[in-house]
């Protein structure tokens, strides 16, 4: 027998799950609460996901390609190509933030609506309000935290499994650790009509944070699938369950008529 907490196998002559310990017996969801799809929404966020942290390889990738062009250049005093590299490195960041903001608007979104449904389950608890989902992540300096809690509270109240700390824990680190390294990169940008040594050193430069960047970024986004997948499955069918119970039995009229001794 399956508990509908943690999904995992349990003892159906034991009323608590040995595994997340709660009452099998108990609801999935208070009487009368709000729940919000998370299905659709969670599947969107998931391919934003991926596809973001391919394009951030793939732009990575470029900056390869740039660089020796640049080079070459340099070494044949083309303006021109250099201009042509430039263009490449400028559109490959244009593209490469447009499916990163596309992404996190779509995980926003999710995680707000996967915060309300936590409210919903009678043993989850949380530190922030759902709110947070959305506005933690434009609070100065609250925005390197903030966000990490919410999705704690969303995952630690969807799955009850020992991973799920270092899953969201790696997220943000990994995060972090890329947010730092753009910004790192960005103080080696070349001064206003800089020299041919200048322009190579700095193109060394960006493929070299450019690659510790995506790789990173592709970590961060990994685990953000994993949990953002879990999550949703686990919370659609606790939802569907929960629902499910709430119906009324409706028995059949008896038919009419008097008894008589």
């Amino acid at each position: 027998m399956r508990c509908p907490y943690c999904s995992a196998e349990t003892d159906p002559t034991l009323i608590r799950c040995e595994h997340c310990r709660l009452d099998r017996q108990a609801p999935l969801l208070w009487p009368e609460s709000r729940v919000y799809g998370v299905r659709g929404i969670g599947l969107a966020a998931l391919v934003a996901v991926a596809i973001s942290s391919v394009v951030t390889l793939l732009s990575a990738a470029s900056e390869i390609f740039v660089r020796d062009e640049v080079r070459k250049a340099v070494d044949a005093g083309d303006l021109a190509l250099l201009a042509v590299a430039q263009r490449v490195e400028l559109g490959a960041v244009v593209v490469d933030l447009a499916f990163m903001a596309v992404a996190a608007v779509l995980l926003i979104i999710w995680l707000w609506r996967a915060r309300k449904n936590i409210d919903a389950f009678p043993e989850a608890s949380a530190e922030y309000k759902p709110g947070w989902a959305i506005g933690g992540w434009f609070v100065p300096i609250g925005n390197f935290f903030i966000p990490l809690r919410v999705m704690r509270d969303v995952a630690e109240g969807s799955l009850r499994r020992d991973w799920v700390n270092a899953a969201v824990y790696a997220w943000w680190a990994a995060w972090l650790g890329s947010y730092c390294v753009g910004r790192v990169a960005g103080a080696f940008d070349p001064v206003p009509n800089a020299g041919a040594t200048e322009l190579i050193e700095y193109f060394d430069n960006l493929v070299m944070f450019g690659f510790a960047q995506a790789f990173l970024t592709v970590v961060a986004g990994s685990c953000l699938g994993m949990l953002i997948f879990s999550v949703t499955r686990a919370q659609h069918a606790r939802i569907q369950q929960g629902l499910a119970a709430r119906v009324p039995v409706v028995m059949p009229a008896a038919p009419g008529g008097t008894i008589g001794l």
